[in-house]
């Protein structure tokens, strides 16, 4: 049993299933944060973008084509110009097919409105929300690196910038804030509507040649202001396993707190309201 501020916290038990951002139904894992890697040369492409001094900024996601950015990041989706392309050569490379980048955005986002919200959204929880680290590409002419500013431009225009995401939902709105009537079973703590109304963070995710840029933090930053903007909601909770040294420093850094844990993971929770 966990007290916080007079207050019963209730333990987080895994697995459970959720859905988040529309895609498919899948085992719950642990938030950490995630690294990618595109390529193998992962060092000479830091190299160059310390050299290339790129502007970093943390958008919240509100159109169909950076929600489907997002989805090409995290390999869930082709991009437009593949998906043009697939199509090109489905028609035996007849020059009079032609398809633009919108229409192919409508395609490859089908069940999905202009703001890229999964138009049928049926969880009884708020529909989660999607933050992206976008870069603007830069590449300087006179860099003779050309195989590496090709790689570079390989590993992220084809997601338009995007580096890094996370996603915060609203779970339990209503349940009161972090408090609740203590179960009366071992099987109750399984319901994930025993937790009171929190900011459930998800999907954190970095590209590993943006690794210590601070690109975490900003993301984390945006889903800590996203949730003391609520009026009623100001606790967020994430999962990490416990093996995730970097992750765990990551949040303890901005806050977080462990409030349920075993060898293998455990539940954080920060206060936003501080």
């Amino acid at each position: 049993m966990i007290i916080f501020r007079g207050h019963l916290l209730i333990p987080l038990l895994f697995p459970l299933k959720i859905c988040s951002f529309g895609f498919h139904s899948r085992e719950f894992k642990p938030t950490d944060t995630v690294t990618r890697s595109s390529f193998n040369g992962v060092t000479k492409i830091s190299a160059l973008l310390s050299s290339s001094n790129m502007p970093i900024t943390v958008e919240r996601v509100s159109t169909k084509k950076r929600s489907l950015d997002v989805k090409v990041y995290r390999g869930l989706q082709m991009s437009p110009k593949e998906y043009i392309s697939k199509r090109i050569k489905a028609e035996n490379g007849n020059s009079i097919f032609y398809m633009t980048e919108e229409e192919a955005i409508d395609l490859l986002m089908k069940g999905y409105d202009k703001n890229g919200d999964l138009i049928n959204h049926v969880s009884p929880n708020d529909r989660p929300v999607y933050f992206a680290a976008v870069y603007e590409l830069y590449v300087p002419q006179d860099d003779k690196s050309t195989d590496e500013i090709r790689e570079l431009e390989r590993m992220f225009s084809r997601q338009n910038g995007v580096m890094g995401i996370v996603s915060a939902q609203v779970k339990n709105r209503g349940n009161g804030n972090f408090k609740a009537i203590p179960p009366k079973n071992i099987h109750d703590l399984l319901d994930p509507s025993n937790l009171p109304s929190h900011v459930y963070l998800a999907n954190m995710s970095v590209d590993d040649a943006m690794r210590r840029r601070g690109v975490g933090t900003q993301l984390l930053e945006s889903v800590t202001q996203f949730c003391r903007a609520l009026d009623d909601v100001h606790i967020i909770v994430l999962s990490v396993y416990k093996n995730n040294i970097g992750a765990i420093r990551l949040y303890e850094s901005h806050g977080f707190k462990f409030f349920e844990q075993n060898e293998d993971f455990g539940s954080m929770f920060l206060d936003a309201s501080n």
